[in-house]
């Protein structure tokens, strides 16, 4: 439930990864996916299909809290309408403000998911993990990786070129890239900007193709510089030199911590990292970086799965 049918590319890689992981550990299991925007406009009428025994499976991403409100709200509604399923929040991040609207909001989801008997919920950085173990005792949570990491999407490629931007514009961005920039410009460096949420919307049906696209503009990059988590994601996938710098909810270096044994990969916070890690990425002289991870780590999903 609540895959994509929008512009952001983050969220189809991770549908593409979860799909890919139910063939893998389930090929004889129907999945059936339903996108938010399908599942908004016909909610009311799921439920004389859905029966009590079908797990119900709730796409990964950055969107628990009240940041994204209108995803979490969503969220909600299926766990307060589901209440004899089993259900499954895949790998995510929870963020809350600190303010009044986020502390009343967090009190809220508190509250809808302790109530569910069978929630099971998947988080993909410390903070978010210690953050239920904290306030939803009665839920059972678990820390895995970021879904995409099932991924690999590294290749032997063309000579790379340049130097690739791939920056936020929304409510979670902190990084100004200026100094950075002045910096590739000095030394010459061709500069591209692309970003992981695309100016279409992208169905279902067109998922792969656009994906592939977007990891090739990635593959075909020197170096990546960005401060979208699945912008350092994907230039891990595809086996991509990147330095990331932080976003307000710090998925960013929450996940990292993940893949910190990429050589070719750092997370940064400040300019004076940012010069330290370029010098060491540049040292590596190395044009091709064979993705390595150790997708074992997704067995604990199936584990559970698999026990329940």
């Amino acid at each position: 439930m609540n895959t994509p049918q929008y512009s952001n590319l983050g969220d189809h890689a991770i549908a593409k990864a979860e799909i890919k992981f139910f063939h893998d550990y389930y090929q004889n299991v129907p999945v059936i996916e339903l996108p938010g925007e399908i599942l908004r406009k016909y909610f009311k009428y799921f439920k004389y299909f859905i029966k009590k025994k079908d797990f119900i499976f709730i796409t990964g991403g950055g969107y628990l809290g009240n940041l994204w409100i209108r995803e979490e709200m969503l969220v909600r509604n299926i766990i307060e309408n589901y209440p004899n399923n089993n259900i499954f929040i895949l790998p995510q991040t929870v963020y809350f403000t600190n303010d009044e609207k986020g502390i009343n909001e967090k009190s809220k989801t508190i509250s809808i998911y302790n109530n569910h008997k069978h929630l099971n919920v998947f988080l993909r950085d410390k903070r978010s993990y210690d953050f239920f173990e904290k306030y939803l005792k009665n839920i059972k949570s678990y820390y895995v990786p970021d879904i995409v990491l099932y991924l690999n999407e590294s290749t032997a490629c063309k000579v790379r070129n340049g130097i690739l931007f791939c920056l936020r514009k929304d409510l979670e961005k902190t990084f100004n890239c200026k100094e950075v920039i002045k910096y590739f410009n000095d030394k010459h460096e061709i500069l591209s900007y692309t970003d992981t949420v695309i100016n279409e919307t992208v169905s279902i049906k067109d998922r792969d193709i656009v994906l592939e696209k977007k990891f090739n503009e990635f593959r075909l990059a020197k170096m990546v510089i960005t401060d979208r988590l699945h912008g350092m994601i994907f230039a891990a996938i595809t086996g991509t030199p990147c330095i990331a710098f932080d976003n307000i909810s710090k998925k960013v270096s929450g996940v990292y911590k993940w893949i910190e044994s990429l050589e070719y990969i750092k997370v940064v916070n400040s300019f004076e990292e940012f010069v330290e890690a370029y010098n060491y990425i540049n040292n590596l002289n190395n044009e091709y970086f064979n993705y390595s991870f150790d997708i074992s780590m997704f067995q604990k999903i199936h584990h559970i799965i698999d026990e329940i």
